[in-house]
Parts: structure tokens; C-alpha cells; sequence
């Protein structure tokens, strides 16, 4: 929800605590590189979403970009 608002920073915080708690988790690395790429870091989003095409490639594969 924070992300549809716009609320990046708390959005963030909410991704990465899912990373903490869960472990690698496809949608918390999706909205985190959704995250990186709406402020322009570049180099995270990259990152993030590579995260996410390792974990679930056929789902990664699915995505429309």
C-alpha cells in the first residue's frame, strides 16, 4: 500500500524487513527494484531484479516490463 501512495522510503523499509524475516522472497525483490528504479538508482535495480529472475525464472520470465 505504501507503494501505490508513494511512500517510498516506508515501502522500502517494509521490502527489506520481508527479506529479514522471510528470506528471498520474489515480490519483495520485484518492488524493491520498482523501488530503485522510480529514485534512478540504477545499479539496485539491476540488482534487485536479478535477485528476482534467480529466484523464479519462469515468473520473472512472465513479467511485463
Amino acid at each position: 500500500m505504501a507503494y501505490r501512495l508513494s511512500l517510498r522510503q516506508a515501502a522500502r523499509r517494509h521490502y527489506e524487513r520481508v527479506l529479514l524475516l522471510r528470506g528471498a522472497d520474489f515480490g519483495a525483490y520485484l518492488h524493491l527494484g520498482r523501488i530503485a528504479f522510480d529514485v534512478g538508482d540504477y545499479p539496485t535495480w539491476r540488482r534487485e531484479l536479478e535477485h528476482a529472475r534467480r529466484l523464479d525464472p519462469d515468473r520473472f520470465a512472465r513479467l511485463q516490463h
